[in-house]
């Protein structure tokens, strides 16, 4: 707990725990996240038609240099537009894949526990959002968090009892101060690359080309977890890692033991009664059971939320990406998004 008492022991998951780390992994973790976290604001190079400019001389005749009006956006002048454009995000963003963030963030927890610098606290919290409160709590946990000390990085999950996807207010408030800290949200896994313009439906369209998925700052990476001596992370950060892991790891085993889990019930989920259901964040727990009685509230009236359609039963969704569009399709036919009796 946060006064340095051992209270309980907590078996890890080897999937997350146990992956043995190889370097030239965590060198592309760490390199990745290098050129994602530069300066693109020296790559950026304006094209002609981003430019306002009139071709009307902007001086008198004489004396000037220049006696004839002329396009200022051509690429001619200084401050003109480039025929070739150069983006940031075409030149040296990169684009992550899934597993091999997932697999290098895997290693890294590993190689953290491996090394003696992995601490499990059963939450993070001080009195009072203030840096002379986090800086007492950090003196009593001798964790070194000075400007040029070692460094301390905290996954911040909630308890066991109240895990949670936000910070605690307090301690994330307190932590804004100018040392070796950094704060990241529970999760090892990135977002599937996506291409917003990949018909080419948008001739004018500005955004990155190809597949990207640009991965939050406040994400755990190796770059980061090298730089900062201590990694700690709270017991509801460690439930909601296997949760989001549990999925990539049935379908990492070979097929004949993923044939035997059902039999040996690994399986069993609390959606078809097997057991109790697991604890979920308390801002989907509160979600939930507003939902459930604001259900009941509505019943009976015509502009209930929760049932808008008649056919809603029946309906199906198509989303175009790239327009920005829902469809709404009812037997395989464009349906209407009126509210129906």
């Amino acid at each position: 707990n946060l006064e340095g008492e051992v209270t309980h022991t907590r078996e890890l998951d080897p999937f997350i725990f146990g992956y043995y780390p190889h370097v030239s992994v965590l060198n592309y973790n760490s390199s990745y996240w290098q050129v994602r976290c530069q300066n693109y604001k020296k790559f950026w190079d304006f094209a002609r038609s981003e430019i306002w400019k009139r071709a009307k001389k902007p001086w008198s005749n004489t004396g000037t240099g220049r006696y004839r009006a002329r396009d200022l956006r051509s690429a001619r002048h200084s401050d003109g537009g480039r025929n070739q454009a150069s983006k940031p995000w075409n030149m040296v963003m990169p684009t992550m894949l899934p597993q091999h963030w997932s697999s290098s963030n895997r290693m890294m927890l590993t190689l953290k526990m491996l090394q003696g610098r992995l601490q499990i606290v059963d939450k993070l919290t001080i009195d009072e959002p203030s840096v002379d409160a986090f800086l007492r709590k950090c003196g009593d946990m001798q964790w070194d968090c000075r400007h040029l000390g070692a460094g301390v990085m905290f996954m911040d999950g909630g308890s066991r009892l109240t895990p949670s996807i936000e910070f605690d207010r307090n301690f994330f408030y307190g932590s804004f101060y100018n040392g070796r800290t950094k704060m990241v949200r529970p999760t090892v896994q990135s977002d599937t690359p996506f291409d917003w313009n990949f018909t080419g439906a948008k001739a004018t369209y500005l955004g990155p080309r190809g597949p990207k998925n640009p991965i939050p700052l406040n994400r755990f990476n190796c770059f980061d977890a090298i730089n900062h001596d201590r990694l700690v992370i709270t017991e509801g950060a460690l439930m909601q890692l296997e949760k989001e892991c549990f999925a990539e790891k049935v379908k990492s085993l070979p097929p004949h033991i993923r044939a035997q889990m059902g039999a040996s019930g690994m399986l069993d989920n609390y959606l078809l009664g097997d057991v109790k259901p697991q604890l979920d964040t308390i801002e989907f727990e509160g979600a939930a059971r507003t939902e459930e009685k604001e259900m009941g509230m509505y019943e009976g009236y015509y502009d209930n939320p929760y049932k808008p359609w008649a056919d809603e039963g029946d309906a199906s969704y198509v989303v175009d990406g790239v327009e920005g569009m829902v469809t709404r399709e009812v037997g395989g036919k464009k349906a209407s998004w009126a509210m129906l009796q």
